[in-house]
């Protein structure tokens, strides 16, 4: 699956969970700040990012945090996913 899909399909969750719109997503979107997303809607993402995408989020291994600060970062973690 090429990237540009991916965030398309990023955006498609984001939107769900914020019932908004995203024609243009951009990779430098942070999450939080820009996509005004919270605690909640960053579990909501991770679970339905694992559903569509067949990942699993380690949260000891992983710096979630960083996974979650933009667009790009958590698309870079999904491609590092999706390679295995």
């Amino acid at each position: 699956m090429q990237r540009e899909e991916q965030r398309k399909r990023i955006a498609d969750i984001i939107g769900e969970i914020n019932s908004v719109s995203y024609n243009q997503l951009n990779e430098e979107d942070r999450l939080v700040e820009d996509l005004k997303l919270d605690s909640i809607n960053l579990v909501n993402l991770q679970v339905m990012v694992e559903d569509e995408f067949d990942i699993r989020f380690n949260p000891i291994e992983d710096n979630l945090a960083d996974v979650f600060e933009t667009v790009g970062s958590l698309l870079d973690y999904m491609e590092s996913k999706l390679d295995r």
